[in-house]
């Protein structure tokens, strides 16, 4: 009975050694081979660019600030044609003005178009007044209204859901329904689109009760989309970033619970130029989850499921050391919400 490495080895000039290995060694070695050989090919699949922008045209929901913003004025440097989406027409303008001074050439476009995305009308006149088929949809509009669960107005529970999930899911199906009427031809890079979910979208913290559930429900819809793109060479992605330095954080912080500060300990957080750069290399390695920092990748690879791993190897080590690292997370923070407890417990004693 012959292993899969004495058959290897007897297609290779080494022929006479096939069959000299007994069945452990040859175990291990064909392991070895393939683990190799995997490596190999998997290198090269990382080196090819998988997202061409050049002379393309990208639309950026939520690109007058923020993440968003940065993400044009990369994409800009890359010889794209963009569109920024947005309400405030002060603020498109303002950053149209950065993106224009960042382009390669001056024969790149630069437009933007004021909308309330969580209309599906408006999300429909908008993609018409982008001049163009998308190439690439990066869905980066989105905000947080941190409260306690028993503190939180119920009209923020569906202002959150039309923020953060409409506000993409709208501009996408009329896309989506655009590019699959126009399909490039078959030598054309594939057309994506990107959403951007949450580290809370993979573990949450009291706190944010109106933001997790939509970001969740942003990386369930690309899961779902990722397999209906196969269909029309729509590739699908969804970004996770962590905390974020923006002006809408900043606005967070003045209304966030000081449990909910706890909780996020010192989280050293990134600025919006840090996280594009770093959800930039996730598409451009062709990753559909894409993370912007350790934990955030620790997080992924145990909360993945049946999406597609970015890196087998690299996947599993962080997985095995997330299962070691996570009860012990969690164990804090739940010591951290009792002792919060107890303390508002003895501010009502002393009340009464």
């Amino acid at each position: 009975m012959y292993s899969l490495l004495d058959v290897l080895i007897y297609l290779s000039p080494y022929r006479d050694y096939a069959g000299t290995f007994g069945p452990v060694k040859s175990t291990l070695l064909s392991f070895l081979v393939i683990s190799i050989a995997y490596l190999v090919g998997y290198g090269m699949f990382l080196r090819r660019n998988h997202f061409i922008v050049d002379g393309r045209l990208v639309v950026i929901t939520g690109g007058s600030q923020g993440m968003g913003k940065a993400m044009a004025i990369d994409l800009s440097k890359r010889g794209a044609n963009i569109v920024i989406v947005a309400r405030d027409k002060s603020k498109l303008k303002a950053a149209a003005k950065e993106i224009e001074n960042a382009r390669r050439s001056d024969q790149q476009t630069v437009r933007f178009v004021s909308a309330d995305l969580t209309s599906a009308k408006e999300a429909q006149r908008a993609l018409d007044e982008c001049g163009g088929i998308p190439d690439v949809l990066l869905c980066c509009a989105g905000m947080s209204n941190p409260q306690l669960f028993i503190d939180q107005e119920t009209d923020v529970f569906d202002w959150s859901m039309k923020m953060n999930y409409f506000t993409a899911l709208y501009i996408t199906h009329a896309t989506w329904k655009l590019m699959a009427k126009n399909p490039l031809p078959k030598d054309s890079p594939p057309r994506h689109i990107m959403f951007v979910s949450s580290f809370c979208g993979f573990i949450t913290f009291a706190g944010y009760s109106s933001y997790s559930p939509t970001k969740a429900a942003l990386r369930s819809l690309a899961d779902t989309l990722r397999q209906e793109g196969m269909i029309y060479n729509i590739k699908v992605h969804c970004s996770f970033p962590s905390t974020i330095y923006t002006p809408g954080f900043e606005q967070e912080q003045l209304i966030k619970p000081d449990l909910t500060k706890e909780l996020e300990g010192s989280d050293a957080g990134q600025t919006a130029e840090q996280v594009s750069k770093a959800v930039l290399k996730g598409l451009d390695s062709g990753e559909f989850l894409i993370t912007t920092e350790l934990f955030g990748n620790m997080a992924r690879n145990s909360m993945k499921g049946l999406s597609p791993r970015n890196n087998v190897l690299v996947d599993t080590v962080l997985g095995v050391l997330g299962g070691i690292i996570w009860p012990f997370v969690r164990f804090d923070f739940d010591r951290k919400v009792k002792r919060y407890a107890t303390m508002e417990m003895q501010k009502r004693s002393k009340q009464e």
